[in-house]
């Protein structure tokens, strides 16, 4: 099954989709975010999010998937406008052909605290691959610490607070996924910036009228 075997007109539910979802819809369908794994391995409590089965290979719901991506960037905003710490567990690429995602995932990972040098608890945990790093999952709930999750059909949604089923063993998916977030990253710091910069000139304005 390959990436020219599935069409755009057999994805459910466009018709909800807005103008920029639309367009994610396409890049990810261009990188091949929708494919999960063999039927055979599937987590029965992924099923929600699996839209049929081609070739006995799970078609991932994209349209879900971008609606999973919606909730987990308004966390990682609310996280850090709220001044909070997020951390990020990444994958453990193994062939040559991801050392640009070892790449991006480190450029990724600068956008956030590292735990190291936390002198609180981080109030996001992004965990990338989360079959190979469900030990992170189950201590971050421990811990009461928020969760987002990139995880295949194979592994347990349950055990992040925003689940996002998508392909996690394309590099290409990856590298979309860790460039997703960086700009997310980077719009939530600007906003913060700016609102930062609304209040101190508001405060300024207040203190020149009183003089």
């Amino acid at each position: 099954m390959n990436a020219n075997s599935l069409t755009e007109a057999e994805i459910p539910a466009q018709e909800s989709l807005t103008a920029n979802e639309s367009s994610l819809l396409k890049a990810m369908m261009e990188v091949g975010m929708f494919y999960g794994l063999n039927r055979s391995k599937t987590n029965p409590k992924n099923r929600p999010y699996i839209a049929f089965t081609k070739s006995g290979v799970e078609v991932i719901d994209v349209v879900k998937a971008i609606r999973a991506l919606d909730e987990a960037a308004q966390a990682i905003k609310n996280e850090i406008s709220s001044g909070g710490s997020i951390i990020l567990v990444g994958t453990t690429p193994t062939k040559k052909e991801v050392i640009s995602l070892e790449r991006e995932l480190e450029k990724l990972d600068r956008f956030f605290s590292g735990i190291e040098t936390m002198e609180k608890l981080p109030g996001l945990i992004i965990i990338f691959n989360l079959k190979n790093h469900e030990i992170a999952a189950r201590e971050a709930s421990k811990m009461n610490i928020k969760s987002i999750g990139f995880l295949n059909t194979n592994a347990d949604p349950d055990l992040v607070d925003y689940p996002i089923i998508v392909n996690d063993k394309n590099p290409k998916s990856i590298d979309f996924m860790a460039s997703y977030l960086e700009n997310i990253v980077e719009e939530a710091k600007r906003a913060k910036e700016a609102a930062a910069l609304a209040i101190d000139s508001l405060s300024l304005g207040s203190i020149g009228d009183n003089g």
